[in-house]
């Protein structure tokens, strides 16, 4: 079969709207698209046990692009029964580019390989800051001060330095121009006057702990 007969498998499967959806797919379909996907790894799925039978479940994937489109290929076997499924998931081939780009971007900014401290602690500094991570988690119910969620966000400057905020805030920042307040996600861009707590050490990184800080703007 020819690609462009694949591309017209492909044109079937997405509805007017361009939208595209995981599915089942034919076995005469899944050969039609098979010459043209490279094989993306092997998968264990998992093991279930049921009151009658046990089942456990191991699949093969191919992926690639088809037209304008990422396909992935999936065939799934149950070795107990005896059975194989067969599914195809699509999506924009330029969405799921434009998102490796950004995993991409976001591996380097959280290379903190050549990370240094930054100033002594108590000293106030002016920083334009990325922000790189925000680990939530909730704080210890029984002590009112260690209570709620907390943020542990880190940050990266323009030398590539590693700098830290433990709170319980969240960053945000009110616009005067806009009369609205803006809440920076990971990859936003933060200026701020803070003070240097501490210095530290995490699995090797040096991290530069900031406290009190004033957001000035995010974008």
């Amino acid at each position: 079969m020819s690609k462009a007969f694949a591309e017209k498998i492909i044109a079937s499967m997405v509805d007017e709207d361009g939208n595209c959806f995981g599915r089942g797919i034919s076995e005469r379909q899944f050969d039609c698209l098979i010459p043209y996907l490279e094989e993306d790894g092997e998968e264990e799925l998992g093991y279930w046990s049921g009151q009658y039978t046990s089942r456990e479940f191991f699949a093969e994937n191919w992926a690639g692009n088809i037209g304008p489109y990422r396909v992935k290929l999936q065939k799934r076997y149950n070795w107990n029964v005896g059975f194989a499924i067969k599914s195809i998931e699509l999506r924009p081939a330029d969405e799921y580019e434009a998102e490796l780009e950004d995993e991409r971007r976001m591996r380097e900014l959280r290379d903190f390989s050549g990370s240094e401290w930054v100033a002594e602690p108590k000293k106030r500094l002016d920083l334009d800051l990325t922000l790189v991570n925000d680990y939530v988690y909730e704080g210890c119910s029984y002590s009112y001060y260690d209570s709620g969620v907390r943020h542990v966000y880190t940050f990266r400057d323009g030398d590539g330095n590693c700098i830290v905020w433990k709170t319980q805030k969240a960053i945000d920042c009110y616009d005067e121009d806009t009369d609205e307040w803006t809440e920076a996600e990971v990859g936003s861009k933060v200026t701020m006057r803070a003070t240097v707590k501490q210095h530290s050490e995490y699995r090797g990184t040096k991290q530069t702990i900031i406290t009190r800080p004033q957001i000035k703007a995010i974008a």
